[in-house]
């Protein structure tokens, strides 16, 4: 969490592990998968005032009482959906400052939600189809058998039902975008970034 440096949803930068609490059922771990350390809160040099947010503790710190604990609370199912985050040593939630864009933690009351973009159920809906992968095995198969006097089928009717197949995987990828809010309408698909500052509640 942080500034918004790269907003492609693949970016390591704004992709985190959730990773479960081994002392305190419920709470949980943040792991960047940019530099593949743990989410903490800390003071800047030069803003005492300020707790930020940032990927800079090498391990896990499960004691509540430590000003260094790398626990949060989430809280989910809110009115507007997605995710706010509460950092149980701080006692109060994580935010994006709308001066800089970082992350910080300030308020105990206010909450900011984030959005997080469903990553196991992509490759269940764009992944190729067995269905599909047979019958251009087939169209191949058909399409080889022809070389030797077999069965016969033009290249232009295999380049037709391989388009064909094409067409249906783009139309089911338009459809996945825009369940989850991005592209459409023939133009290309904007995917939402893994963490996106909601407004806050």
């Amino acid at each position: 969490m942080g500034c918004p440096r790269e907003l492609d949803v693949v970016s390591p930068f704004v992709k985190l592990e959730v990773v479960p609490s081994t002392s305190n059922p419920g709470k949980i771990h943040l792991l960047c998968s940019y530099n593949n350390k743990y989410l903490e809160v800390a003071r800047h040099r030069s803003d005492t005032n300020v707790l930020y947010v940032s990927a800079t503790a090498d391990r896990s710190v499960e004691d509540l009482n430590l000003s260094t604990s790398t626990l949060f609370t989430t809280k989910m199912n809110l009115p507007k959906g997605g995710v706010a985050f509460y950092h149980d040593a701080s006692r109060a939630h994580v935010e994006i400052d709308p001066t800089n864009g970082v992350a910080i933690v300030s308020s105990p009351t206010m909450m900011q939600v984030f959005d997080f973009s469903p990553w196991e159920s992509y490759p269940e809906k764009v992944g190729p189809k067995n269905e599909e992968i047979r019958r251009l095995g087939d169209a191949l198969a058909r399409f080889t058998e022809s070389s030797d006097g077999g069965e016969s089928i033009s290249p232009a009717v295999l380049i037709r039902e391989l388009r064909q197949v094409i067409a249906e995987q783009d139309r089911q990828l338009e459809e996945l975008y825009d369940q989850i809010g991005g592209g459409g309408g023939g133009r290309k698909p904007v995917v939402k970034p893994a963490v996106a500052a909601g407004s806050a509640n």
